[in-house]
């Protein structure tokens, strides 16, 4: 009887495992039959993309003159931008010019002429552009003042919609076709060379039926059986281009087996088909099926093991090596195979492992697994799994049951798969249940692990190290000197001067640091696309001029002569990101500064001049300087984080540099370096600007917001500093040691200070003392129970006549423009950043409480 259940749970097992390969083949089958017509889909839309974004900007162009002469640069950049065969220009006369300068006229055309003669655009039927190109020409007429004064003639070869890489993630294999579907013309032929050869007038379903003959093969491209007794495979491609839909077939193409598929590209009468051998396609899936195929093969083994060994127990009864028997073969199935495989006794819960891997599969052992209720909480568990483990404690399977639950990895927080088998049985005279579960994620995840996602994924492992590596260095370094000076420091307590010395050297090596730090988090957040540029109205001149004011104190600490110089500025008011603009402008002439001897020379000069496109205006801004300039072999990765040419003694991080072309490349715009050893270096930075319309210009006013005011004060006067003192300060900071050296330092300026340990602790003291007896709120954001922002916005909501007026200034070491923004617009007045300079605090303090002081009409601020 033993045997015969065996047996029959065997042949379950296998036929469970042969219907499951089956339906695991259909769906590999199909997602790479899905895989091919998404990707023809979103090849077609591209193409749809390239020639919307042709005749977008054909339909644009426009002149301001009718003269040839004036018109001919700008239709030489025209046709360098997009790559346009020619472009040529003609007056009302049907005489004009070519882009380079050869004479033009409409009689030389090829076809009917139509801008002139119909005041109407239009696109030619392909024909032969010489050189073995083919392509259209397009045609549309001029206006000036709604005047008819010429038209635009544009050759667009067919090439500009070639997809060179589009079968990258083929490894390569495979055809790209551009075809017209009315006269079968191949308008763009595949970029790899073919066993038939293609010439001008190759027709697309002669060249594929070639292409099958040529391999040795019938007409066997048929979709499925249904078309077995139809016509061949090319009534079925025309039929499909006839339908204007998306097709797919398989067949034997230049010897393998290969999908073709066509797909509408819906502007024209153009389609894309590719020809991708399957075998390119569904590799991994072939991976995928042997890695089934192999694992089904063990479980059936292991279960015939598990079935033997259940048998030998039965018959000779003897516990005690039966146990040793089972440690042995536990341990062994352990090592050798990847699946949790547990014994479980629904009548009493015991389980008793088998192969102990459901730790290393969900974080937790069998045992908690089906003990502890919490674990499917902690997994995330889907409905799926926990319906499953509540039947499994119940005894409520009643046969071999198979599928897959989903759970989360509890250290990584990674969604998961799990493959289950659980298979009712009898052992040691009650009821038992085999419960196999085997990890799956993997095999999920294959199918959409392409080949550049892997190159992407090593490309980043390298950076990720090369930036690790580099930020290692360029923080030991200021770490090195604060460390030592410390250490020097404690040497020479009783030495005023030397300690004085020490602890100038490791505020400077703390400022270093600070940079570093900063310009870190700059160039990451640019490169990782999270920095967003704003859009908002800002005045040209008040950007100049504050970047000059903010290098001017560097410049006259080394004797060194700034120039600012401006030409040709109309427009002022623009709409843009004016902090970036500011960043980037002030980068490159701390630069110069830096680079330049006591005593040099440093020139800024700002010109504009009208942009071909409405609305925008071209800036130029030339940073030059006389200092010790770059040699040939730097400039050349002048741009790449931590690059320093080493000739300087002068401190940096290498960041700079990178920091501007990011943000330059953000604006669209363009930077050229000019530089000579020891004769000096000279940037120049041209981008284009929208200009602020009449409206927008109406929200520009004297005073720039908060959000944009850099604190320049650093120190107050001894009048400012006596108004200070007696201020009640509340002060809210979680961090102990933080909060201990606030508070000294803030008292030794004569203010008293109410500690609060975080956001909600903070909004009792507020509540609970009388209007007015605190004078400022010091406010940080990452705090625990309630942080700074909600506990901001608490207190600016209480029904009190000060709660609305207090001063609320956070100290955070959340440093990023959206975090000032984000503070500012939870009801707080300013933002500094960590690690604060108690110079830059109080006088903060002292320019909101005046701001708060002259807001209501009083004299002093109550303490």
């Amino acid at each position: 009887m033993f045997v015969i259940v065996s047996v029959v749970v065997v042949l379950a097992v296998l036929a469970a495992s042969v219907s499951l390969l089956a339906h695991i083949d259909q769906k590999l089958r199909q997602g790479a039959e899905q895989q091919v017509t998404t990707f023809t889909e979103q090849a077609a839309s591209n193409v749809s993309d390239r020639m919307t974004a042709v005749q977008n900007a054909i339909g644009a162009f426009g002149i301001e003159t009718a003269d040839p002469e004036r018109v001919r640069p700008v239709m030489e950049e025209f046709k360098n931008r997009f790559g346009f065969a020619s472009v040529a220009f003609a007056g009302v006369d049907g005489i004009g010019v070519y882009s380079d300068g050869a004479p033009f006229e409409v009689g030389d055309l090829k076809m009917a002429e139509t801008a002139l003669s119909l005041e109407k655009p239009s696109y030619s039927a392909n024909y032969d552009l010489g050189g073995g190109q083919r392509g259209k020409l397009a045609q549309n007429p001029l206006y000036i003042d709604g005047v008819l004064v010429g038209a635009l003639y544009v050759e667009i070869p067919s090439s500009m919609f070639s997809m060179e890489r589009s079968l990258d993630m083929f490894d390569g294999r495979g055809y790209f076709i551009l075809f017209d579907g009315e006269t079968q013309e191949i308008i763009v032929p595949p970029t790899e060379e073919t066993r038939v050869p293609i010439t001008t007038d190759t027709l697309i379903y002669d060249f594929l039926y070639e292409s099958q003959q040529t391999a040795g093969g019938k007409d066997t491209l048929f979709r499925n059986d249904q078309y077995a007794q139809e016509k061949n495979y090319i009534a079925l491609l025309q039929r499909a281009v006839a339908d204007e839909r998306c097709d797919l077939f398989t067949g034997v193409i230049d010897g393998k087996e290969s999908y073709v598929c066509v797909a509408p590209v819906y502007a024209g009468n153009w389609f894309v088909c590719n020809v991708i051998p399957v075998e390119n396609v569904r590799a991994e899936g072939s991976a995928v099926m042997a890695a089934f195929q192999v694992v089904f093969a063990l479980a059936i083994t292991c279960l015939l093991i598990v079935l033997v060994v259940s048998y030998l127990f039965y018959r000779k009864r003897m516990q005690e090596r039966g146990v040793e028997m089972k440690t042995r073969l536990y341990g062994a199935l352990s090592e050798s195979l990847d699946m949790a495989v547990n014994m479980y006794s629904p009548d009493d819960a015991v389980v008793t492992p088998i192969v102990a891997k459901a730790r290393e599969i969900f974080g937790f052992p069998m045992a908690d697994i089906m003990g502890k209720s919490s674990v499917s909480d902690e997994i995330a568990l889907s409905d799926e799994g926990r319906e499953l483990l509540d039947r499994i404690r119940h005894g409520e399977i009643e046969s071999l049951e198979q599928g897959e639950f989903a759970f989360r990895e509890p250290w990584s927080g990674r969604p998961s798969w799990v493959f289950y088998s659980v298979t009712p049985f009898e052992y040691e005279g009650k009821p038992q249940l085999l419960v196999v579960f085997r990890d799956v994620t993997d095999e999920k995840t294959l199918q959409v692990s392409m080949s550049d996602a892997m190159v992407a994924a090593e490309t980043a492992n390298k950076a990720k190290s090369d930036f690790l590596s580099n930020m290692s260095h360029e923080i030991r370094t200021p770490m090195n000197a604060i460390v030592g000076m410390a250490q020097i420091a404690r040497k020479n307590l009783d030495d005023a001067e030397r300690l004085r010395e020490s602890l100038d050297k490791i505020d400077l090596a703390s400022d270093h640091l600070l940079t570093i730090i900063n310009d870190v988090l700059d160039i990451s957040k640019i490169e990782s696309g999270k920095m967003i540029l704003a859009s908002e109205v800002f005045s040209l001149s008040d950007v100049i001029e504050r970047v000059a004011a903010g290098i001017k104190g560097q410049c006259d600490a080394k004797n060194q002569t700034l120039t600012l110089k401006r030409y040709g500025i109309d427009a002022d008011a623009f709409v843009g990101d004016q902090v970036r603009l500011r960043q980037m402008l002030l980068n490159l002439l701390v630069n110069a500064s830096k680079y330049t001897p006591a005593g040099g020379h440093i020139s800024f000069e700002v010109s504009e001049k009208p942009s071909n496109v409405k609305k925008y205006t071209h800036v130029t801004f030339v940073v030059a300087d006389d200092g010790i300039g770059m040699s040939e072999e730097y400039i050349e990765h002048l741009f790449e984080p931590f690059v320093m040419e080493g000739r300087s003694s002068v401190q940096g991080t290498g960041l700079g540099m990178p920091i501007v072309k990011n943000i330059v490349t953000m604006l669209n715009g363009d930077i050229r370096v000019e530089s000579e050893l020891e004769r000096g270096t000279t940037f120049t930075v041209s981008i284009t600007l929208l200009r602020a319309t009449e409206d927008e210009k109406n929200l520009l006013v004297a005073d720039a917001p908060a959000s944009k005011l850099p604190c320049t004060r650093v120190a107050l006067d001894e009048s400012e500093s006596s108004k200070l003192v007696g201020l009640r300060v509340l002060l809210a900071e979680d961090n102990d040691l933080n909060a201990e050296i606030a508070k000294e330092l803030l008292a030794d300026a004569g203010l008293e200070v109410d500690w609060a340990e975080n956001g909600e602790r903070a909004c009792e003291l507020f509540e609970a003392s009388e209007p007015g007896f605190y004078g400022v709120v010091l406010m940080d954001i990452q705090m625990p129970i309630m942080n700074g922002y909600e506990a901001a916005r608490t207190i600016r909501a209480l029904e009190r006549e000060d709660a609305a007026t207090v001063p609320i200034i956070a100290m955070s070491a959340n440093a990023f423009m959206e975090d000032v923004e984000e503070s500012l617009r939870c009801g707080m007045n300013a933002h500094l950043s960590k690690p604060i300079d108690m110079a830059q605090v109080l006088a903060t303090i002292s320019e909101q409480i005046g701001r708060a002081r002259d807001a209501s009409g009083e004299n002093a601020p109550r303490r």
